[in-house]
């Protein structure tokens, strides 16, 4: 449940703005709703927060979606890069370590 996930990601970004991992997990959802404007600022507002935090892994990770959601859909599959949601399957296991909440 995306929009769910979004409420609650805006729960914890009014406890603590600078929770980059909330606002990269936002923009996931978001991108899934249709979302690419919002997805795109709060996937850019997460690396920017990984980089203060000197999050190396956070930031390629945060690039990493960045550059997905902005390819185009027909270049990432002439690419051979398959679609998106293909990108996302591979990315949740890694999510599911790596944007642990300390709540």
């Amino acid at each position: 449940n995306f929009n769910r996930a979004i409420e609650l990601f805006n729960q914890a970004l009014n406890l603590k703005p600078d929770m980059a991992k909330a606002y990269l997990s936002r923009g996931l959802a978001r991108f899934q709703l249709g979302d690419r404007t919002g997805a795109i600022a709060d996937s850019r507002q997460a690396s920017t927060l990984f980089t203060t935090e000197g999050n190396e892994e956070g930031i390629k990770l945060a690039q990493e979606v960045i550059k997905q959601i902005e390819t185009p859909r027909t270049a990432r599959v002439r690419d051979g890069g398959g679609n998106f949601l293909n990108f996302l399957q591979g990315l949740a296991g890694l999510a599911l370590s790596f944007l642990r909440f300390p709540f």
